[in-house]
């Protein structure tokens, strides 16, 4: 189980706060710093809005499309979760 956010990331500290509790401490990247501390701090939203989708499209996953859109959000949330993906 992760911490649930929202996660922050504190600017002077370089690290990613969940809950009050540092997550990690991101490396300085000069550049990529910024967009990888992004992608980072918004893991927590973007799975539970992949798991929002999934519920959404289940009902459809007759469709071929909505099937193969099931099993890639299906296997990015098992990812994410610590399966194989």
């Amino acid at each position: 189980m992760h911490t649930k956010g929202p996660w922050k990331y504190g600017i002077h500290s370089k690290e990613i706060y969940g809950n009050g509790v540092s997550i990690c401490r991101m490396l300085p990247a000069e550049e990529e710093q910024s967009a990888n501390t992004t992608l980072v701090a918004s893991a927590p939203d973007m799975l539970e809005a992949l798991k929002k989708v999934l519920d959404i499209i289940n009902p459809y996953s007759h469709i071929p499309a909505q099937f193969e859109a099931n099993l890639i959000i299906q296997a990015a949330i098992s990812k994410a979760e610590g399966g194989e993906g």
